[in-house]
Formats: structure tokens, C-alpha cells, sequence
């Protein structure tokens, strides 16, 4: 064996731990590299999830109708309407039952909302909302939303969102 190829098993035996010549050892980097992907994956996922309305603060729930509302919360919707020039969005609500209308408006999370067409959210600002709700037989509750950039406009359908509940698309006038 020549001076050369001594060296060469030598440089190979520091290098591998073996005289053989090995460049690769796929098992060295196997996990590492597997944990790497993992970890990218992941990632990418909870990208997409936030992107698509996981992170929104809406939590889907469930879906009733003006019969259901009637029936179990004691309120009807008697108006949805666009008024001063478009501005602005008249919203009533009839109070048929102010015990069961108590279950739904006394937490301030179920404060409604209105969802139009497009997805856009119209809520009432800060100083818009009343402080409280006086719960009384067949008292009408009147709400004026900002209707910016005219996103609900006459015929249009309107969901209405207390908290995680929903009410069926009512058309606008």
C-alpha cells in the first residue's frame, strides 16, 4: 500500500470512524432533516388556518330562524333599512317578551351585529351602545350602524349575529 492510499484510509478513519470511504450517512441526517419538514409543514398550516378565520374572534354556532328568535328569546326584528342617503342603517327590534329578551341582550358579547352580503361586519360604536338594555313588554329597540362605504343598500340580504347565534339572512329596505 502506497504513502497516498495510506493517507487516504487514515483522513477517512478521522473523518467516518471507519478506513472505509463514506461520504453520506443518510442515517446521521434523517431527523433533523425530518423535524425540519415537520416543523415547515406546520407552519405553513397554521398560516393557512390564521389566513382563513380560525384566528377571527367569531366562534360559528348556530343558526335561527325569526320564528325560532321569537319563540325562545322573546325578540322580533321589525326593521332593517337604509336611510340618510345610505349613511346609515336603521335597525329595530320588537321586545315581545322582556324575560326571555333578558337570556340573550343581558350579556354584552350578544350585542347584534349586522353581517352583509359581502361578509363585512357593521357594529355600533363604543359611544353608540347603551350602557343598558331596559327590559320592557313590547318595547321597540332602535339602533342607527354606520353603514361605510355602502355595503348594505336596499334588497340586500342581512344576517344579524348576537354573540355565536345568527339569525337567518332578513332583506333589507
Amino acid at each position: 500500500m502506497g504513502f497516498l492510499q495510506t493517507r487516504k484510509k487514515d483522513m477517512m478513519f478521522r473523518i467516518n470512524g471507519s478506513p472505509e470511504m463514506t461520504f453520506l450517512q443518510p442515517e446521521k441526517y434523517f431527523t433533523p432533516a425530518a423535524i425540519i419538514f415537520i416543523s415547515i409543514l406546520l407552519g405553513l398550516i397554521a398560516v393557512q388556518g390564521f389566513s382563513a378565520g380560525f384566528g377571527s374572534p367569531f366562534v360559528p354556532g348556530v343558526r335561527i330562524s325569526q320564528n325560532m328568535l321569537a319563540d325562545k328569546y322573546g325578540l322580533k326584528v321589525s326593521l332593517i333599512a337604509v336611510s340618510a342617503a345610505g349613511g346609515k342603517i336603521d335597525f329595530r327590534l320588537r321586545m315581545l317578551d322582556a324575560q326571555k329578551a333578558r337570556l340573550l341582550l343581558q350579556d354584552a358579547q350578544n350585542f347584534p351585529v349586522l353581517v352583509a352580503a359581502n361578509g363585512k361586519i357593521l357594529s355600533l360604536d363604543a359611544d353608540s351602545k347603551p350602557d343598558s338594555i331596559d327590559f320592557i313588554q313590547n318595547r321597540n329597540l332602535l339602533y342607527l350602524y354606520a353603514n361605510s362605504s355602502g355595503v348594505i343598500t336596499p334588497g340586500a340580504p342581512v344576517i344579524i349575529r348576537f354573540g355565536n347565534i345568527e339569525l337567518d339572512p332578513v332583506v333589507s329596505k
